[in-house]
């Protein structure tokens, strides 16, 4: 702090507009500029990111390093039609990638979600023949490898302070005097409170629309029901680009992993700059070469602009 109230927190606000700047700029190279403003102000549409522009919380710089993360590895495996960023070797993306992981991995450690996505997807090319065996094991190494670089400091930190590298979790393998299992129980039973997706099916079913509009049980803030309306028609679309099916995969891994750990809003917001760019897709799509999407993409742009200014 600089002894203004608040001036800590101007980080939290500037990872805010670097995600908005993200969502756009991901999805400028297919979507042209309506389509990539659109995806910015769906991004900036969620009311967990007002929030936690003006907290101390980390979700957005957590978002930050996972969307720099998808971006590179999109980069390193040529997804953009127009062949952007060829002219950068493939490994140096793919060292970028593991960078922004380990970044995100000690962030928080949901941040591994994003490690299990991208290595997920190299596997996924290796099976289905697009990738040779040796090139994937190769690559999953310096993923691996050079993402733990970046992220052993902070285990390091946990471990020196408290005894245990991945605290407070695994307390029965590093047990430490200042989280005993009571603590560690009450602690677990605080972050599987949020949500409704547990105890029987039908709170599986309506999880996502609960999460889309209901505050009360998923962390002071829902979703949007952006998402969830727009993002299933991507499955009736013809000629997807791989990096919108990509990003769509992405982003349905990371829902069930967010839905099975603490369904808390803000703990999805790593994922939400990737998702509102599929979304931008699926209207682009439906309404290209239409008036209305262009009074869309203006009006949303506007609402946006004034919510931000009279708060």
């Amino acid at each position: 702090s600089i002894g203004i109230d608040g001036s800590a927190r101007l980080l939290h606000w500037f990872n805010g507009v670097e995600c908005m700047a993200g969502a756009y700029l991901l999805a400028r190279p297919l979507l042209g500029r309506n389509g990539a403003i659109l995806a910015a102000a769906i991004f900036a549409s969620l009311p967990p990111l007002r929030f936690l522009q003006y907290t101390s919380m980390v979700e957005l710089g957590l978002s930050r390093y996972a969307l720099l993360a998808l971006f590179s590895f999109i980069m390193a495996n040529r997804m953009f039609p127009a062949g952007e960023g060829k002219a950068i070797p493939r490994r140096a993306w793919l060292l970028l990638c593991a960078w922004n992981l380990g970044y995100a991995q000690s962030t928080k450690f949901i941040g591994i979600f994003i490690s299990i996505i991208i290595i997920g997807q190299l596997a996924i090319y290796a099976w289905r023949g697009k990738a040779d065996i040796r090139r994937t094991i190769g690559d999953v190494a310096l993923i691996t490898a050079w993402g733990a670089v970046w992220t052993m400091p902070w285990l390091w930190k946990n471990w020196l302070f408290t005894g245990n590298p991945v605290f407070p979790m695994l307390g029965r393998l590093f047990p430490t005097s200042a989280w005993d299992e009571k603590i560690n129980l009450r602690w677990m039973k605080d972050n599987t409170r949020y949500g409704t997706g547990r105890g029987s099916l039908f709170n599986w079913i309506k999880m996502p629309v609960m999460a889309s509009v209901g505050t009360p049980h998923f962390g002071t803030f829902a979703l949007n029901p952006f998402f969830l309306l727009f993002m299933p028609c991507l499955l009736f679309l013809k000629n997807v680009p791989s990096s919108v099916k990509f990003l769509a995969v992405a982003t349905a891994v990371y829902s069930g992993l967010w839905a099975m750990s603490s369904q808390q809003t803000r703990f999805f917001m790593p994922i939400a700059p990737a998702a509102s760019m599929v979304t931008a897709f699926v209207i682009t799509r439906a309404f290209a070469g239409r008036v209305f999407l262009q009074i869309l993409v203006w009006a949303a742009t506007g609402w946006i602009f004034l919510d931000s200014v009279m708060g």
